[in-house]
């Protein structure tokens, strides 16, 4: 069989003539890379990607036109939707199945909008969806109703290989649900040159040092586990099974990519320091090291699994090997760590935690700025619907401690304000799907608001337009706002 898998393009919302957060446009196709090759054995497999730029520069010139009715997000906030990337180019592209994946709730019109393209172009073509926004039984309907045939659920590498062989076979299943294990992921097999690798060169953590695509190169979303036992009602990996490949494969896994030409290693697992070993750990990263090439953790590490449990105090070793890096032309080692340092929200909408900053804190960032990381990422959410005016001004008083902390360093110190988000699928999602008044906007008319970048929860103290509004007023004062679209270096 002939299988496309089709990277949609990048959605971009305006409010008049400047973005309403940040666009990226130049990141690495993580799901389709795996997914292509998963079945790469079997299929002819080709990888269309829509949304990445010769020039990720030139965004701001390639925004196409409106291609959807304006979000009228407040009385005074109307938002036009615009797509950078021509999903005509699937009618150049025949194949027997298009395989798209929906992974952010907030790109789903793009992804809505390739899919009838593809069904327009070439309607007898399969076509299959996955990821975390379509696999919810609530998100089923919208992307049947776009012309999905097959929605998958759970991990896709291990259930488009069975699918695709019963297709082949002539078996063609009544049920249009594809439902993956979790057996694991194809680390060895990525044909690099399914795609233009040069392109890659941006980070979904914001921006990268220029020492490290000094001698060229591209940057790869990578992961070494999957799983996360927590149980953070907000998010879509609660409590799934933790899986990790051997040592020996993981390493044949990274020497294969860095070979390829990766000079910039993204780790996008689950909770990589809850399903890996330290001696694991150790190993891997002092192998990466070795091959000097640059490594971060856009996605963030559970930092207090980063404690010695039984001597107290940080584990030096994991510590010291994790967050190693040098500079000389080029830059290698540890880049980007993003810190979760208020977890309240994880169980409730309150910022308490951050009362206690000093004590939880201070320690942990004195440590990491003392290792040179150029850039650490701080996550706050903010935003839920208990949060009381207290609360803000608590966060308010500490943000303005951990600034003092840290405006010296040579480190770029980031505030990640995030608004607490309702993601289909999850705890938090259902509930506010059960309670229709806390949501500012209907998920089917307005999916681009379900994003960190904006709220759509209406609190018991605020409404979402405001909190939207107090996350920019906080990001303006410290002098962290991405008003300008792409992240500067």
């Amino acid at each position: 069989m002939k299988v496309v898998f089709v990277e949609h393009p990048c959605p971009v919302l305006l409010l008049g003539n400047e973005p309403w957060s940040p666009v990226r446009t130049n990141t690495w196709p993580q799901s389709q890379m795996t997914l292509a090759a998963a079945i790469a054995n079997e299929h002819d497999v080709s990888i269309l990607d829509l949304r990445s730029l010769e020039s990720p520069a030139d965004w701001r010139r390639q925004i196409g036109p409106e291609y959807l009715e304006p979000i009228r997000y407040s009385e005074s906030i109307l938002l036009t939707r615009h797509l950078i990337g021509d999903c005509k180019r699937i009618s150049d592209h025949p194949a027997d199945a298009f395989v798209f994946t929906a992974n952010f709730t907030s790109e789903a019109n793009a992804v809505v909008e390739a899919i009838r393209t593809a069904k327009l172009s070439w309607p007898e073509a399969l076509i299959l969806v996955g990821g975390s926004d379509a696999s919810p039984e609530e998100r089923h309907a919208f992307y049947f109703n776009a012309g999905a045939d097959y929605i998958g659920v759970g991990d896709g590498d291990t259930a488009l290989p069975v699918f695709l062989d019963q297709i082949k076979k002539g078996h063609r299943p009544n049920e249009r649900i594809i439902r993956g294990g979790s057996a694991g992921v194809n680390l060895l097999n990525s044909n690099f040159s399914l795609v233009q690798k040069a392109r890659y060169v941006e980070s979904g953590g914001g921006p990268i040092h220029p020492g490290i695509f000094r001698n060229g190169g591209f940057a790869v979303y990578t992961e070494i586990s999957r799983g996360c036992s927590r149980e953070c009602w907000f998010c879509s990996a609660r409590m799934t099974d933790l899986w990790s490949p051997p040592i020996d494969e993981v390493l044949k896994h990274l020497d294969h990519i860095i070979d390829s030409g990766c000079r910039l290693l993204m780790f996008s697992d689950d909770n990589l320091l809850l399903a890996r070993k330290t001696e694991e750990l150790v190993t891997i990263f002092r192998h990466i090291r070795e091959r000097r090439i640059a490594w971060e953790f856009p996605n963030g590490l559970e930092v207090g699994l980063l404690i010695d449990s039984k001597r107290g105090g940080f584990s030096k070793e994991l510590f010291e090997t994790l967050f190693w890096n040098s500079e000389s032309l080029s830059f290698f080692g540890a880049h980007r760590l993003l810190v979760p340092i208020e977890d309240a929200l994880l169980h409730r909408s309150a910022l308490r935690k951050l009362k206690n900053v000093q004590v939880q804190i201070r320690g942990l960032l004195e440590r990491l700025l003392d290792t040179g990381i150029p850039f650490l990422n701080l996550a706050i959410m903010i935003g839920g619907v208990q949060e009381s005016r207290d609360d803000r001004e608590r966060l308010e008083d500490s943000l303005e401690l951990i600034n003092r902390w840290t405006h010296s360093s040579k480190t770029r110190v980031n505030f990640s304000i995030f608004c607490t988000s309702p993601l289909p699928g999850t705890g938090l999602g259902r509930a506010a799907l059960k309670s229709k008044k806390r949501l500012s906007h209907n998920i089917e008319e307005a999916p681009e608001l379900w994003t960190v970048f904006a709220s759509i929860l209406n609190g018991d103290n605020f409404t979402a337009e405001q909190t939207t509004q107090y996350r920019r007023k906080l990001l303006r004062r410290f002098h962290m706002s991405q008003d300008e679209g792409k992240v500067r270096s």
